[in-house]
């Protein structure tokens, strides 16, 4: 039962009996681990405020091999994102992010990538002179990436022209389709060239590096109902997001 440490975010805390809790953390070195913090909520814990949801912190952690639930040692906060944790707007938003991130990762392994995504997203969220919205669209469409189902939305599946106009995407290829090459039985969703440009402008920008933008209102709902449909076809069991209904009821 060697030692292991590393840093990661917490995505999730459970409540664990009287006095302690269970935290689904996405680390840096071992992917998405889950650990027991024994005495977490008692009000002479050590851990102090250090094991908040939404924390990046470092741990020191009893790695048990083959096994899905870990004993916490040691935590450190690295960064607790007071901006975010201020701002209603902000909370739901990450909170979204780790649901998301929870809901498609599974089982111990590091993907480097993802974390430093995970990072820049909570850094750019802390940032007040950003548009929070715009980035969870931004982590979604990244995070496709990331996952092996990386969208085309610049050229035609079939014939490989650039796509200027109004046209569909094919879900099962993962790129757009002109309309002399779709096939009527193809999966497939409709898209406004506005949204379109907005999904290239979110696929192409750093998280970091966001502006603000000013597309209209019927093009922002459709890049977030093509964000949901894609998922749902490429990600089996994807859930709604509970804290992203709440971001809607609140906005």
């Amino acid at each position: 039962m060697p030692l292991q440490k590393t840093d990661g975010l917490i995505l999730r805390s459970i409540p664990l009996g009287e006095t302690s809790k269970i935290l689904t953390i996405y680390s840096k070195d071992f992917g998405k681990v889950s650990v027991i913090a024994k005495g977490a909520r008692s009000a002479r814990s050590r851990y102090g405020g250090t094991l908040e949801i939404l924390n990046h912190i470092s741990i020191i952690f009893y790695y048990k091999e083959n096994r899905d639930l870990h004993s916490l040692s040691q935590a450190e906060i690295i960064d607790s994102y007071l901006v975010i944790k201020e701002d209603l707007h902000r909370t739901a938003l990450a909170m979204a992010i780790c649901e998301l991130t929870n809901q498609l990762e599974v089982g111990q392994e590091a993907n480097p990538l993802l974390f430093r995504l995970l990072l820049s997203a909570f850094k750019t969220l802390d940032d007040t002179e950003r548009q929070p919205v715009n980035i969870f669209r931004a982590f979604q469409i990244h995070v496709f990436d990331l996952m092996g189902f990386r969208p085309d939305f610049f050229n035609c599946t079939g014939c490989g022209k650039k796509i200027e106009t109004t046209c569909s995407f094919d879900l099962m290829a993962g790129g757009l389709i002109c309309d002399d090459c779709l096939d009527q039985g193809t999966a497939s969703m409709r898209l406004y060239m506005e949204t379109i440009k907005m999904l290239r402008s979110l696929q192409k920008t750093h998280i970091s590096k966001l502006q603000p933008s000013a597309e209209s209102s019927s093009a922002v709902q459709q890049v977030d109902e093509f964000v949901r449909v894609y998922l749902r076809y490429h990600v089996d069991g994807i859930r709604d997001l509970k804290a992203l209904r709440f971001y809607d009821e609140i906005e």
